[in-house]
């Protein structure tokens, strides 16, 4: 189960949402904040308030995948470390916790 508790992120602002095991699809026009949603669940996006649970666990503590509609598109980079990093990079973290990070 997800739980998503008074959560502000981007575009979002969300004051309860639980999403229940099993098939679900999210919907709705551009710039709505699906990807935005997604990318906050899988932990790629941090709220800037609020919390977001998966099994009673935040996104940091377990494994957490998101394959985009067209993954082809979101490779920038010619190495995997490089594509793997470079949020980290674009968030203006130093080298050397960027560095660490990755070689976990």
């Amino acid at each position: 189960m997800i739980e998503i508790l008074s959560v502000r992120c981007g575009c979002l602002d969300i004051p309860e949402l639980v999403i229940r095991p099993g098939l679900v699809a999210v919907t709705g026009p551009n710039g709505s904040g699906k990807t935005t949603l997604l990318e906050m669940i899988a932990g790629i996006l941090i709220p800037v308030r609020g919390t977001v649970l998966i099994t009673g666990k935040s996104p940091d503590e377990i494994s957490v995948g998101l394959v985009c509609e067209l993954p082809d598109l979101n490779m920038s980079f010619t190495r995997v470390i490089d594509e793997i990093s470079s949020q980290l990079r674009f968030s203006h973290l130093p080298c050397q916790v960027i560095y660490e990070t990755v070689s976990k």
